[in-house]
């Protein structure tokens, strides 16, 4: 016997739990007030399925339990083998693993390895969460990856067997809450290998809808394998195909790689199995009206549920109907809120239109005014231009004439000259020549003064020029 933890939860002993006793199991101990004792006490758990182990399995098979929960089909396993298979029981919860490792004990299961970890795609670490007070058959991964609930270890149906070197594994039970397809993606790869024949496998559309999966796709998954999907027949004793028509709200599925391999496997099971397997399919037959009886009472207490929700709704209707009343009041005032914002729409438009068209003719002003400014300066720049040209062309001529008188200058001054040795001989000619000559220094002065003036004059000329052609380049 070997036990294996790969969570880092510690196992907790609880030596103080009730125990029950079911029939062609033994003893097992398990939590206050779990269900699923309760139905097998009852003999309303899951009856085809155990008689199915039973008349299966055969001494030395190898039988991995993933979601093994007390331990009930690893104690049918061991015993259906006669305790001489291999048991391999897959528990994520450390509290109902210590439960199980007391049951496989208990009841003489004498070659089985227990493993603390939950059944995944691959090797890793995920959130686990808890049931109820009595539902540790329902604990399961948190798909939502959420912080609630513990941290366990993930392990995988290829590592499992890979790791113990089975060459085959007779059967395989994947009970795990909803995570069945990660399940059997880890398990791909020795299925590819033909290790695993058979499987048991449990639908339940709400642990898969509850994480965005359903049924047919499970099923579909299973059939891409190579598996033919089967349900039990204890009459017959034979597994029969299941055809998928709908939403599987609760079944266990043989999943099988050859059906009528099976089928001759379950025809030879040892007198002793055949009985005990009959017994038990006797036992669940006689139980079934019970079983109707107890969703008889589950029904009249839905129905009871159902007058209390009828009351409330027809409460809460007549709530909804005052909420209508005043809803409708309000859309009353909110139509004629709407409508006085309609007219203040309107008004803004209009205002916003007006606004638009006093921009544009004032903008349309602007560039008018712009435009007769602009054709003002052009009209005084040209103006200035030729009167500019008009006194260059004065300047000119009056420099022409300064050149003139320059040149009667020299003249002068020559005939002075003349006149000068003249007077040498004649004081009268002496006199006339130095009137002469100063009327001549005079007139050249004035000439002088004259061109000094029409130059300052061209020169501020020049400058307001310059200006007007400067004033204009920055209006433009």
């Amino acid at each position: 016997m070997k036990t294996e933890s790969t969570s880092q939860a510690p196992i907790r002993k609880i030596e103080d739990s009730p125990s029950g006793f079911v029939q062609h199991v033994g003893w097992m101990r398990h939590d206050a007030d779990e269900e699923v004792m309760r139905l097998l006490r009852q003999g309303q758990f899951e009856g085809p399925e155990q008689a199915f182990f039973w008349l299966y399995l055969r001494s030395g098979d190898i039988f991995i339990d993933c979601g093994a929960h007390l331990g009930l089909y690893s104690i049918i396993a061991s015993k259906a083998t006669n305790h001489e298979g291999i048991i391999v029981s897959v528990e994520a919860n450390s509290n109902t693993a210590d439960h199980l490792e007391f049951n496989l004990q208990t009841n003489g299961v004498a070659n089985f390895k227990i493993v603390c970890a939950a059944v995944w795609d691959s090797p890793t670490t995920i959130r686990f969460l808890d049931g109820e007070q009595g539902d540790a058959a329902y604990d399961h991964v948190a798909f939502d990856n959420g912080k609630e609930g513990k941290l366990v270890q993930t392990t995988t149906l290829s590592m499992l067997v890979e790791s113990l070197s089975f060459d085959q594994v007779a059967l395989v039970k994947i009970d795990v809450e909803g995570a069945e397809p990660e399940a059997l993606r880890g398990a791909k790869e020795v299925i590819e290998k033909g290790l695993l024949p058979v499987l048991m496998i449990e639908f339940t559309e709400n642990n898969l809808t509850r994480r965005g999966l359903d049924t047919g796709t499970l099923y579909r998954s299973v059939e891409e394998l190579g598996y033919t999907l089967c349900e039990f027949d204890p009459v017959q004793k034979k597994l029969v195909a299941y055809p998928f028509d709908g939403p599987i709200w609760y079944k266990n599925l043989f999943a099988c790689a050859d059906l009528s391999k099976v089928n001759e496997r379950l025809l030879s099971a040892s007198d002793a199995n055949i009985k005990i397997a009959n017994d038990i399919a006797a036992r669940a037959s006689a139980c079934a009206p019970f079983k109707e009886l107890e969703n008889l009472k589950r029904l009249r207490e839905e129905a009871a549920s159902a007058v209390e929700f009828r009351l409330w709704a027809e409460r809460t209707e007549k709530m909804l109907s005052d909420e209508r009343g005043k809803s409708e009041t309000l859309q009353l005032i909110l139509r004629k809120v709407e409508d006085e914002l309609q007219v203040e729409r309107a008004l803004k438009a209009e205002q916003d239109s007006s606004l638009q068209r006093v921009k544009s003719e004032h903008v349309s002003e602007l560039r008018r005014a712009k435009s007769e400014h602009i054709s003002e300066l052009h009209k005084a720049e040209n103006e200035h231009i030729c009167a500019l040209l008009n006194l260059e062309n004065e300047i000119k001529k009056f420099e022409i004439e300064i050149a003139i008188a320059r040149t009667a200058l020299s003249e002068s001054q020559t005939l002075a000259a003349e006149r000068l040795l003249w007077a040498e001989r004649s004081d009268i000619a002496l006199e006339i020549a130095r009137t002469d000559h100063q009327t001549l220094s005079e007139k050249i002065e004035l000439e002088v003064g004259t061109t000094q003036r029409l130059r300052a004059l061209l020169e501020s000329r020049r400058e307001l020029l310059l200006r007007l052609i400067s004033k204009r380049r920055r209006n433009d």
